[in-house]
């Protein structure tokens, strides 16, 4: 008979393998956060592989409380790595030396207890006439040292996001926010009797956590959760009314003795095409554009610039009306638009792109260079360097938003 359990805790613990050796492919130049990742990993397989071996049978001899909690040891050992890594990340000041030896105290008081070489009895005794079940104590210990670990990285890294003003810092901070809510997430499916879940949570943390220092260029957070919101709502509704029509037409019959059957069921067709369809189309072209975050129709916004931009053949006449439409659309204050020269062909002097302002709109520079190497740069490189551009006529523009 085919086991689930154990094959899926395999995929997991192989998946384990393969963020660590894509940490160490893509492990950042400086920093060690790189190194906590890959003991996290290596923990996070270890664990797998031994609930693996539990599911098979090889831990018969071991005492049956501590099998029963191996997956809250496995969020608590994971929660104190994390802890770590996390300051690691963030560039902050290294926990305190005592966070080490209480996490490792905790864990060797917690496996004492589920272990019982001390021979305790069942129930421990906590008072006069009052009694405390020696495993109730032992999960609670557990849950409560996560709880220490957990909640201390997620106040820090709260603080350090807070404190945070540049964008993209920012945006890959809330990735890690997110590796931490799933953390959470992964400890209470694991709490509810469901441990395979928990762990495929918690891979799912640790892949969100490579993201965050392995990736250089991240989607934004933001509007990611707001794609799939708008995805959610328009395939739910699409769903309900699809159903709804479905159900509807036996009844129609019933409503309408008369009607005749091949009707029946071209009337609920019709008003799907007729109404709901379009309905459905405008709701999701809202959602898109509320998704992106831009109160303006790009696509009417670029209609409007072709049509308007036709007939004009002066760069200045042109860069003034592109201004114009733009500060219009999104709201801009300030923005240039500049004719981008390459560098020089001598490669011995320094090279970078000259920037010749051909358009202004409120304060603004009038030139400027951008060097070769400028992230800035390799992006348009990359993203236009496909297109023929010929010297000195082609422009590169970027305006300003303020």
């Amino acid at each position: 008979m085919f086991a689930l359990r154990p094959f899926c805790m395999i995929l997991v613990a192989l998946s384990y393998a393969a963020l660590a050796a894509w940490d160490v492919l893509r492990r950042p130049s400086t920093g060690n956060a790189w190194v906590w990742l890959l003991a996290y990993y290596a923990l996070g397989s270890g664990w797998a592989a031994l609930d693996v071996t539990l599911s098979f049978g090889w831990l018969a001899g071991w005492p049956a409380d501590l099998l029963s909690h191996l997956p809250l040891y496995a969020a608590f050992s994971q929660a104190i790595l994390l802890l770590f890594l996390t300051r690691e990340f963030l560039r902050a000041r290294r926990p305190a030396s005592p966070w080490y030896w209480f996490g490792a105290l905790w864990l060797g008081a917690m496996l004492v207890l589920d272990s019982n070489v001390l021979r305790l009895a069942p129930a421990l005794p906590a008072g006069p006439g009052l009694f405390i079940d020696r495993l109730a104590l032992t999960q609670s210990g557990l849950i409560l040292g996560w709880s220490a670990y957990i909640v201390n990285t997620v106040l820090w890294t709260n603080r350090v996001y807070r404190r945070t003003q540049q964008p993209l810092h920012r945006n890959r901070q809330a990735y890690w926010s997110m590796a931490l809510a799933l953390s959470v997430i992964a400890m209470a499916v694991s709490l509810t009797g469901a441990p395979v879940a928990g762990h495929i949570v918690s891979l799912a943390a640790g892949f969100v956590m490579a993201l965050g220092l392995l990736t250089h260029q991240l989607l934004d957070v933001r509007q990611v959760l707001r794609q799939v919101v708008a995805l959610m709502v328009v395939v739910g509704l699409a769903v309900i009314i699809y159903t709804a029509a479905f159900l509807a037409a036996p009844w129609l019959r019933q409503w309408f003795p008369g009607l005749p059957s091949l009707l029946a069921a071209v009337l609920p067709a019709l008003v799907l095409v007729a109404l709901a369809n379009p309905a459905l189309s405008w709701l999701r072209r809202q959602l898109e554009q509320w998704a992106s975050g831009a109160n303006y129709d790009a696509q009417q916004m670029v209609g409007k610039y072709g049509l308007t931009i036709g007939s004009i053949v002066d760069l200045d006449r042109l860069a003034t009306v592109a201004l114009d439409l733009i500060r219009d659309a999104i709201g801009i204050k300030r923005g240039v638009l500049f004719i981008v020269d390459p560098p020089a062909s001598d490669l011995g002097e320094t090279q970078f792109y000259g920037l010749r302002s051909a358009g202004v709109l409120g304060d603004g520079p009038q030139s400027g260079a951008l060097l070769v190497e400028s992230p800035i740069a390799s992006h348009f490189n990359q993203e236009f360097g496909h297109y023929s551009i010929p010297t000195g006529v082609a422009s590169l523009g970027r305006a300003g938003v303020n």
